[in-house]
């Protein structure tokens, strides 16, 4: 797995550029009521813990819009 600040248009992009591959974004799914225990059991411990507000997932001053690419050729 790979952590990645790029935008999804450069990414997705650059993979096509490289041979005959289609691109797809799968938004990740994740269960907010773990998330948001986790971070009321260790946000004393240490900083920048993951919580839900909404439908996005904030981990001190970042927002993370998961995503999974899935890459497979045509």
């Amino acid at each position: 797995m790979h952590q990645n600040t790029y935008s999804v248009d450069l990414l997705s992009n650059f993979i096509k550029a490289q041979g005959n591959y289609r691109v797809e974004l799968i938004m990740d799914k994740f269960d907010v009521d773990n998330i948001n225990k986790e971070f009321k059991d260790y946000s004393e411990q240490q900083s920048a813990v993951t919580r839900v507000i909404g439908d996005k997932q904030i981990a001190g001053n970042v927002i993370f819009e998961w995503q999974w690419l899935k890459i497979s050729t045509l």
